[in-house]
């Protein structure tokens, strides 16, 4: 994983100072996949806050992608030249 400068402002907004984050206590409930409940609670699977997140930098004007990895879902950038990870989830 490549740490890059673009997305730790949408880090900083979207977890930090919203404070959204991946429910590890009851990963299984179902609000975890209404995008309204992600929502309301700012906490969900990592394809619901993917897809937020995906909406959130797309908003900046980021060219971002969702990557479907085995058992998880990750966000990938390119950045001057490197490709950077971001788990939304964690």
């Amino acid at each position: 994983m490549i740490a890059g400068r673009v997305p730790w402002p949408l880090r900083g907004v979207f977890a930090v100072r919203h404070g959204y984050c991946g429910d590890h206590e009851s990963y299984d409930d179902p609000q975890n996949a209404n995008l309204m409940s992600v929502i309301e609670r700012r906490r969900g699977l990592p394809v619901s806050l993917g897809i937020l997140t995906l909406q959130v930098a797309r908003a900046q004007g980021w060219h971002m992608n969702g990557v479907s990895f085995p058992g998880h879902f990750l966000i990938s950038m390119d950045t001057g030249g490197a490709r950077v990870i971001i788990d939304p989830f964690n």
